[in-house]
C-alpha cells in the first residue's frame, strides 16, 4: 500500500496484479517526509501505524487502513487498485509459489487441482479473492478506480492523470514464468476456480469463460 499526502492518493496493492510495477512507477514521485509506503519485497518500508507494520507485508486491505486515516483524508483522496482476471491470477499464483519446483510445470494441471481445494492455501494472502482488499463488510467497493491488469497501460495513464504525475513506461517486475493461462485449464479446474473466485468474477466484471 502507498498513501501519498503530497499527491492525495491511496494505492491498494492486491497480490499478483503487477503491484511492484505500479509501486516502482509511483515511488519516484513520493515525498520521503510526508508520503508512506508499506512493502516487504525489493525494499522494506512500513506505514506509521504499529499494528499494520506488524503485518509484515504491503497488501493492506481498505478495511484495515481506513480506521487509521482521518475521514476527510479517506473521503477526498483518490483511492485506486489494479485487479486481474481470476483465472489468470490463479495460474500466476501457482507458478510463482512453485517457481523453484522443477517438476511443477510437467504436472501443473494435477497439482493445481489439489491447490484449488486445499483449505490451508485458501488462507494465503496471495491466494484470497481480490474483493477482500477493496470492499467493506457489506460488499460495497471502497475505492474510486479499479484498473485492470489486462489493460494496464491505459489504467496506469488514467491514474497518473488523476494524481498529477507523468505517465512513464511500466517496468516488468516479479513476474511468474508461464504460458498463456488458458493453456493450463480443463473443465474441472475451470469450474473449481470459478466457484472459489465467483465473488471476484461478479464484482470485477470478468466472464466465466476462458478466452
Amino acid at each position: 500500500m502507498i498513501i501519498s499526502n503530497k499527491h492525495q492518493f491511496v494505492f491498494v496493492a492486491i497480490p499478483k496484479t503487477a503491484t511492484h510495477a505500479i509501486r516502482f512507477a509511483l515511488r519516484q514521485h513520493l515525498d520521503e517526509k510526508t508520503d508512506w509506503e508499506q512493502v516487504g519485497l525489493f525494499v522494506k518500508k512500513s506505514l506509521p501505524f504499529e499494528s499494520l507494520a506488524k503485518l509484515g507485508n504491503g497488501h493492506i486491505k481498505c478495511t484495515e487502513i481506513q480506521p487509521f486515516l482521518e475521514q476527510n483524508t479517506w473521503n477526498n483522496y483518490f483511492k485506486f487498485t489494479i485487479v486481474r482476471n481470476p483465472y489468470d491470477r490463479f495460474i500466476s499464483y501457482c507458478f510463482f509459489m512453485n517457481r523453484e519446483d522443477i517438476t511443477f510445470k510437467k504436472y501443473a494441471l494435477e497439482r493445481m487441482k489439489k491447490i484449488i481445494v486445499n483449505k490451508k492455501v485458501h488462507q494465503n494472502l496471495w491466494f484470497i479473492p481480490q474483493y477482500h482488499f477493496i470492499t467493506d463488510n457489506n460488499g460495497e467497493l471502497m475505492v474510486d478506480f479499479v484498473g485492470k491488469y489486462e489493460n494496464l497501460v491505459n489504467a496506469h495513464q488514467h491514474i497518473c492523470t488523476k494524481i498529477g504525475i507523468p505517465s512513464e513506461q511500466l517496468p516488468r517486475i516479479n513476474r511468474s514464468i508461464h504460458n498463456n493461462y488458458a493453456e493450463y485449464y480443463d473443465d474441472e479446474l475451470r469450474q473449481a476456480v470459478f466457484e472459489f473466485y465467483q465473488p471476484d468474477f461478479d464484482l470485477l466484471g470478468y466472464g466465466n469463460e476462458i478466452s
